[in-house]
């Protein structure tokens, strides 16, 4: 729908399809958030929220001009206790644009091509699949959000060095180093 040559007189909100697997659409970034289209005058809310594992429920809230996004979700919190810059390079693969290409595999990773972007991300063996012929795997991202000290983080998967988190509704990895959460 939001990729079809459409565009609409009176503003759309829409749903049903998650947000998160238009990630080219927004900078190639694992998101949850509403996605807005002026282009087409269409409002996207959909944040996947229990469909997801790590979806939200988002609400937008009209008040005469002006659009306010609410989002929740009941996934655990941690603090942010360090500093943590915004990786240059990095992509996803979601469910809807999910085929990727293994050019080698390292330990328990694989270097893949995601085949609709071009770009390449390193990708859990575990996390690959075959379909239809195809490698395949859906909604992973290499992405370091930029963090500051203060900020709270959700909470999604905890990792060796790295923990997968959502901030301010964006799925990436923060450093163990810089959150402090209690173990689940």
């Amino acid at each position: 729908f939001l990729e079809e040559p459409l565009r609409f007189d009176k503003l759309v909100v829409c749903g049903h399809m998650p947000t998160c697997n238009y990630c080219h659409l927004m900078g190639d970034k694992l998101s949850f958030l509403p996605l807005a289209l002026p282009e087409k005058n269409v409002l996207s809310i959909d944040g996947g929220n229990a469909v997801k594992a790590y979806g939200q429920l988002n609400a937008v809230v009209f008040e005469g001009e002006e659009r306010f996004f609410h989002s929740v979700d009941e996934l655990p919190e941690a603090l942010v206790i360090g500093e943590q810059e915004e990786s240059e390079c990095f992509a996803c693969v979601v469910w809807n644009h999910n085929e990727v290409e293994v050019l080698a595999k390292r330990g328990e990773n694989a270097l893949c091509r995601v085949l609709f972007t071009g770009k390449t991300l390193e990708i859990p063996q575990k996390l690959l699949f075959e379909e239809n012929g195809a490698q395949r795997s859906y909604d992973y991202t290499d992405y370091f959000p930029r963090l500051r000290p203060g900020e709270r983080v959700r909470l999604l998967e905890e990792g060796g060095e790295a923990c997968l988190i959502k901030h301010r509704g964006v799925v990436g990895w923060a450093k163990n180093a810089i959150l402090t959460y209690r173990s689940r």
